[in-house]
């Protein structure tokens, strides 16, 4: 999921035309583009087969020597404190700082957002909001652990906030802890967090300054106003979009939290996404978006999704409803895109409730939990599959166009200062190429099967109690996770190799 405005996958050859395709080139939001094409050094399909054959070798391989009983309700932690560098910063008063700095980038964020420049490419608002914090953020929360849970600048202006009250008006809170159904769960942070993306992948403003800061200050009222009717900790759980977001890849990174001892643990990668009970049924539809909408981001980059946009806009069964609705969103093309976004969550959903539905006849239905059920305990096995597709979809992005950090820096604002000595620093395209992207890609996209196949399989140890039963209930699983590696694969390679 990347910025509106920086790049569209176009055939350009040379520095020029790549650079008329970053600055001025209107289109799809993508994640990487290249000036030349590169040529896979055998047929894709050879590498789509032999992705999918590796991970049904995972599949025999993880049946067989992860027998039943290796359940994983322990799992092997180090303590961090026991570490100089990591010990230093978990101290309160780093703490202190870290929270202080993000609410410095909050305030950055609106002030540039109104009173700077109103160039995408002169304003530090447009990288500093798509590239630096969703992407690269993404990145250390899935790898490093819930960095948000320290630099959530909501968060920390409440308790901000709280801590003047109390300290000048002896107040001791500013909430009033209206107490939320549990039917709501986090339905009001995916409805959030769907708002988030569509803005993202098909609002035509998503590139303007003004427009960013203007939907940052919203969503910080909201959230706020959250806080106060029902409590910072129930909104949090309940309404904050990226406390869920952060917070799901999170589980999967080298560390947790503990909650009684507060203190910071080392684990093996993914073993925070296995569960004891199954999750909200608001939490599956939140994981199965998360997967959809980082798949559908992709999809829009294919020649596939180009002939299917063309002849949306010429059919003539099609004409009635995009007049209809291009008073509502724009143009045609964002009609179309908005019916794709809504589409494939639904698609998803129905896909993943099919197999969750074959998996339970499969293991037997007399014994074997409901489908709903079924799909609490699983779909949390899925995150890895979503965090490979972000890490291969989006670095190549993040290491090119990140670099406009450097200059940014020195001129938040795009006033013509030079603060840190950075200004005139020129960004290096030719960081990364179409092979290395590749070559991760296939790596990291595999990888992220192979450990979702894993905690599929000791999950489902956990769920039943015979090994017939684990085995069977994992052939649909292993269906789905070879299929949407083979299609991951594709929808990356199309810009590469079209």
């Amino acid at each position: 999921m990347a910025p509106f405005f920086i790049l569209k996958y176009i055939r350009i050859d040379g520095l020029k035309g790549f650079f008329l395709g970053l600055f001025w080139l209107p289109g799809a939001a993508c994640a990487h583009g290249f000036a030349q094409r590169y040529d896979l050094p055998v047929p894709l399909s050879l590498y789509l087969t032999g992705a999918a054959i590796t991970v049904a070798v995972s599949f025999l391989v993880i049946t067989l020597f992860v027998r039943h009983g290796v359940v994983l309700y322990h799992y092997p932690r180090w303590k961090l404190p026991r570490l100089f560098a990591v010990s230093l910063t978990l101290k309160k008063s780093w703490f202190f700082l870290w929270r202080s700095v993000s609410i410095f980038v909050l305030i950055l964020t609106l002030v540039a957002g109104w009173w700077g420049v109103q160039s995408p490419f002169k304003n530090i608002v447009p990288t500093l909001v798509w590239v630096i914090w969703w992407v690269g953020f993404a990145y250390c929360s899935g790898l490093l652990g819930d960095l948000w849970s320290l630099l959530n600048p909501w968060k920390n202006s409440f308790l901000l906030f709280e801590w003047l009250f109390r300290r000048y008006l002896g107040v001791d809170s500013i909430s009033f802890y209206v107490a939320l159904p549990r039917w709501v769960g986090v339905w009001p942070a995916l409805i959030f967090f769907s708002i988030f993306t569509w803005v993202e992948l098909v609002w035509a403003r998503s590139d303007e300054p003004s427009a960013i800061a203007m939907l940052v200050l919203t969503y910080s009222l909201l959230t706020w106003t959250g806080m106060v009717l029902f409590g910072s900790r129930q909104w949090l759980q309940s309404g904050e979009a990226f406390t869920w977001v952060f917070g799901l890849l999170s589980r999967f990174s080298l560390t947790e939290k503990d909650g009684k001892d507060q203190r910071w643990y080392l684990r093996p990668f993914g073993l925070g996404l296995l569960v004891e009970s199954p999750v909200s049924k608001s939490l599956v539809a939140f994981v199965l978006f998360m997967l959809s909408v980082v798949t559908f981001d992709g999809f829009m980059a294919t020649p596939f999704w180009v002939d299917l946009v063309g002849w949306a806009i010429y059919a003539d069964s099609m004409r009635p409803a995009l007049l209809m609705l291009q008073s509502v969103f724009g143009d045609a093309v964002a009609v179309i895109t908005t019916l794709g976004f809504l589409a494939f969550p639904v698609l998803f959903c129905g896909i993943f409730l099919l197999c969750c539905s074959l998996m339970r006849f499969l293991a037997g239905p007399l014994s074997s939990p409901s489908r709903m059920e079924m799909a609490g305990y699983f779909v949390m096995t899925l995150i890895p599959i979503a965090l490979a597709y972000h890490l291969a979809h989006y670095m190549s992005f993040l290491l090119i166009v990140g670099q406009y950090m450097i200059p940014l820096v020195s001129d938040p604002f795009g006033f013509g200062w030079n603060l840190f000595g950075t200004k005139h620093y020129f960004v290096d395209i030719g960081i990364v190429n179409a092979r290395f992207v590749w070559i991760s890609s296939v790596i990291v996209i595999v990888t992220g099967h192979i450990i979702a196949v894993f905690l599929s399989h000791v999950m489902a140890q956990r769920v039943f109690e015979y090994q017939r039963q684990v085995i069977m209930s994992q052939i649909p699983m292993l269906v789905l996770m070879v299929g949407y590696t083979m299609v991951s694969l594709w929808i990356l390679a199309q810009p590469i190799v079209e």
